[in-house]
């Protein structure tokens, strides 16, 4: 199984940035707006880190790679 956490950009002015959890079959696990690039960094950041927590309590292994902007 693969996840992928994402930010998304805004597509028009006035719009949010959206951080994204996205699972096999490309099913959107969670999504959430945010005002700001820098916030919805945090907040992608702190989920992936919480999913990945959660697979190591469970015994699963995951690995984290992140680049601009964006965790996998």
């Amino acid at each position: 199984m693969r996840y992928a956490f994402v930010i998304y950009d805004p597509p028009a002015p006035g719009l949010p940035w959206l951080s994204v959890c996205v699972g096999p079959f490309g099913k959107v696990y969670a999504v959430e707006a945010f005002d700001s690039l820098e916030r919805a960094q945090a907040r992608t950041v702190e989920c992936a880190e919480t999913f990945v927590q959660q697979l190591n309590t469970d015994g699963q292994v995951a690995t984290v790679v992140g680049g601009s902007g964006s965790v996998h």
